[in-house]
């Protein structure tokens, strides 16, 4: 299919190299979300099943993101080796392959069938092997003819509940129609409930949390005379990393400027230097890394005696090994609303780009499980469609040359790339 002319053309690549999975992505609305993932060989055995419109033999998929500006999205086709080609027996040449491999008895097809009775073959089998060293697949999940649709006005702001001071400063960042997560996330917020919200990276979960907090807070302020006391926020947003606390205070910003708020962002680093020479000023909202923040508070820099909204943005990691410890002995210190209780105790709200398991046997203790309204968006755990994915098997210590060699190669070829 030809292109038009005044298309916007590009290409992004996501390049995986275990044992660690690093992704690359593309937003605009929100913020990027940073997300590590320690893994060696978790690989889906499926491609989850996509939804096809057809129109004059286009074919066009249906998507809801609302960050995303409707492009063609042209996915360049590996150049195969004239010795590969000679190898591929004609089948594979002309078949759709969605999962392409280095090892071509791996590759997946589109539509392809299995023997129910045999098990599907991973295209990272034998990972764990350090003789797979190099080993790579490719998924392709659409043609380079796929016209993707976004922006679709299947949601309205005026539906959430939100102000119209906050949906003018949306305007202003040219925000108009909400994404799924927010359409559905944002009601819930503003009715005071214990709230999760899983949804697929780059649909704009930290406005989803973000703009009710802030609603709530100007109308509690406002009601009660509130007068703020010096390091005593009304809301806390906790995160794994200081590179995603600080994106996150980026976008809160944009309300400081017009609304009577206050937020700051605190990392580690320099907490050492905070608790010698502390700064005591007016906090509606802290945006902090938990290592951080939970020194700070235990020293009495900071008060969380009213705060009255605590968020776990990548609650996944939050609650993984390495945190779960140390946030389970942070959460302790707050009452958190159940079902049937009082509106002025606190509000959990918990965000990720995956559904987080064992819910219970991290958070049983601290909050009612049954309270937890949990949202989460259909194309959840789905691939985004704008970006093309690679997996590399490589050593631990060969990782960083790696990476290099391959990011040398995108910006040769001017694609546009986000390393994280």
């Amino acid at each position: 299919m030809a292109l038009h002319a005044n298309a916007i053309r590009f290409s992004l690549q996501r390049i995986c190299l275990a044992p660690v999975s690093l992704r690359y992505s593309r937003h605009a609305a929100c913020r990027p979300s940073l997300e590590f993932s320690f893994r060696s060989n978790d690989v889906p055995k499926r491609i989850q099943n996509v939804r096809f419109l057809s129109s004059k033999n286009e074919k066009i998929i249906d998507l809801s993101y609302s960050d995303i500006d409707p492009v063609y999205v042209p996915i360049k086709k590996e150049i195969v080796d004239e010795q590969d080609l000679q190898i591929e027996d004609q089948h594979s040449i002309n078949s759709e392959i969605v999962i392409k491999c280095k090892r071509k008895n791996l590759n997946h097809e589109r539509n392809q069938k299995y023997d129910k009775f045999k098990e599907i073959p991973l295209a990272s089998k034998g990972w764990k092997n350090k003789k797979a060293k190099d080993d790579y697949f490719t998924i392709h999940i659409y043609n380079d003819d796929y016209l993707p649709q976004s922006r679709k006005s299947m949601y309205d702001f005026k539906n959430t509940g939100l102000s119209q001071s906050i949906l003018h400063i949306l305007k202003q960042h040219e925000i108009i129609i909400p994404s799924q997560i927010q359409a559905l996330g944002i009601p819930s917020i503003l009715r005071g409930n214990n709230t999760l919200l899983a949804a697929e990276t780059g649909c704009g979960k930290t406005l989803a949390y973000l703009a009710p907090i802030i609603q709530q807070i100007l109308a509690h302020k406002e009601k009660v005379k509130f007068k703020n006391q010096f390091n005593s926020p009304l809301a806390l947003v906790i995160v794994p990393g200081r590179e995603l606390a600080d994106q996150i205070g980026e976008i809160a910003n944009w309300f400081t400027e017009d609304l009577p708020l206050n937020t700051k962002v605190i990392t580690g680093g320099h907490t050492k230097r905070q608790i010698v020479n502390p700064v005591f000023e007016e906090n509606d909202i802290i945006i902090a890394t938990l290592g951080a923040l939970s020194k700070l508070t235990n020293t009495g820099i900071y008060s969380m005696r009213y705060v009255r909204h605590v968020v776990l943005d990548e609650a996944d990691t939050l609650m993984d090994d390495s945190f779960n410890e140390l946030m389970t002995h942070f959460l302790s210190r707050f009452q958190f609303k159940g079902c049937n209780e009082n509106s002025n105790l606190t509000q959990l709200l918990l965000v990720s780009a995956t559904m987080p398991t064992s819910l219970s046997d991290i958070l049983g203790d601290i909050i009612d499980m049954d309270s937890l309204n949990k949202i989460k968006t259909d194309k959840l755990h789905a691939i985004l469609p704008h970006v093309q994915q690679r997996f590399i098997k490589t050593n631990l210590g060969e990782k960083p040359s790696n990476l290099l060699l391959h990011a040398k190669k995108l910006s040769k070829s001017n694609t546009p790339t986000i390393i994280f």
